[in-house]
């Protein structure tokens, strides 16, 4: 591909991802109320979608540093949304996990998101659905080649 290809594809991410944020995961008045700020969300939504993992690759996944992911495991197991246990394998690595209490808040989170985003939506033509499906579905494959 070709610098100039590369250059104009980083600028439409540049407007699009910033775009798509505000347009359509503008947070919840609910989420903006909470103790927790949206890395906490973020690692909620990860543990519910890959299950159980250890620190480190929670770290790696997020792109949080070990520093910074202390506090946010800190008080999101004073919350009561997950826990931490040794690797049978390995007793130097710690594990996080999701309470009950943790899915519960976090599955009310995506309905509250869910919910927003059929708003949003709704307010489309057939057309513009079609469309919008169509390209997600071709991002989506672009971007797991990555």
């Amino acid at each position: 591909m070709s610098n100039v290809k590369i250059a104009q594809t980083i600028d439409s991410l540049f407007m699009v991802i910033p775009l798509a944020k505000r347009k359509l995961l503008k947070a919840e008045p609910f989420i903006e109320k909470s103790e927790l700020n949206p890395s906490h969300h973020q690692i909620l939504f990860l543990l519910d979608d890959l299950g159980a993992q250890s620190i480190s690759e929670t770290v790696r996944n997020l792109g949080i540093t070990k520093t910074n992911m202390t506090p946010l495991v800190e008080k999101l197991v004073t919350k009561g949304y997950i826990f931490r246990t040794h690797s049978q394998s390995d007793r130097r690595i710690i594990n996080i996990e999701m309470t009950p209490a943790g899915k519960t808040y976090i599955g009310g989170i995506k309905d509250l998101l869910a919910n927003n985003l059929m708003e949003k939506l709704a307010g489309l033509s057939d057309e513009d659905l079609d469309s919008l499906m169509i390209s997600m579905k071709k991002i989506k494959d672009v971007l797991t080649k990555l």
